[in-house]
């Protein structure tokens, strides 16, 4: 059971890395910052995807690979957060989207420079260390004020969960599955990701299944939201082109399986 529905979705994944790869060559993505972004994101989503799921076939005798899956998802749907909210702040006129996405291209340079102290007590010793930081300090001086600090429009940082949040806000009640999807699935990897007090628990309660029941009604709806996910930004780095219809028709199918 747990293997059908393995096979299912990496056969769906197949189909969305050949047209991701035939979309590479659509006219105007060079030109177009957030098809770009989605771009990336769909480049590391679903590679990264691919692999989680070859782990669903062993969780039955392996119930701990299900530790290595959770914390492979934990990426994933902090990417999908991103690309979700980057879709509906691209909805409002009176946002600036060029601001938005220079945030987000900014957010490792700016966490780079804040560190340097501690990058120089490391490696500091190491020859070329100087020519090599202020290499760094130009490639990002366009973050940076006349005295050579942040600039304060890059200093306030949006985390996850303030991503979130405002995917709440401007997300209708019908469609607020979406939401919790995200929010229990980021919450819970997370736990994992980063161990705490929760950590062991979260394992014992939701990633140490090994009966084909619970693993399918664990992973069935994860797998199809995040194909669905992967489905839609293929859509947005295509232009609107025409995407293969067996991708629908598969994802559909993942649905449709039965959970005894």
């Amino acid at each position: 059971m747990i293997d059908q529905l393995a096979n299912k979705t990496l056969g769906v994944i197949k189909l969305i890395i050949i047209d991701f790869l035939k979309f590479q060559e659509t006219k105007g993505l060079e030109n177009d910052q957030l098809r770009n972004v989605y771009n990336v994101i769909l480049f590391k989503t679903i590679h990264s995807f691919e692999g989680a799921v070859f782990l669903l076939s062993n969780f039955s005798k392996k119930p701990f690979f299900q530790i290595t899956f959770a914390s492979a998802m934990r990426d994933i749907i902090s990417d999908l957060i991103i690309a979700e909210y980057l879709s509906l702040k691209s909805l409002d006129s009176s946002v600036d989207m060029d601001m938005v996405l220079e945030k987000l291209d900014a957010d490792h340079f700016l966490f780079m420079y804040q560190k340097r102290k501690l990058n120089r007590e490391i490696f500091g010793h190491n020859e070329g260390y100087d020519e090599a930081e202020n290499y760094f300090l130009n490639s990002m001086s366009q973050y940076l004020d006349k005295n050579g600090e942040i600039k304060k429009r890059y200093r306030k940082k949006s985390l996850v969960f303030d991503k979130i949040s405002f995917i709440n806000s401007r997300t209708k009640k019908e469609s607020k599955g979406v939401v919790i999807f995200l929010y229990n699935w980021y919450f819970n990897s997370s736990k994992i990701a980063h161990l705490g007090g929760l950590t062991l628990k979260v394992i014992e309660t939701r990633f140490s299944a090994t009966d084909q029941q619970s693993l399918m009604k664990n992973y069935k709806d994860l797998i199809f939201m995040t194909l669905a996910f992967c489905s839609g930004m293929l859509i947005k780095v295509s232009n609107n082109l025409e995407v293969n219809p067996e991708i629908e028709k598969g994802i559909k199918e993942i649905l449709e399986l039965k959970v005894p």
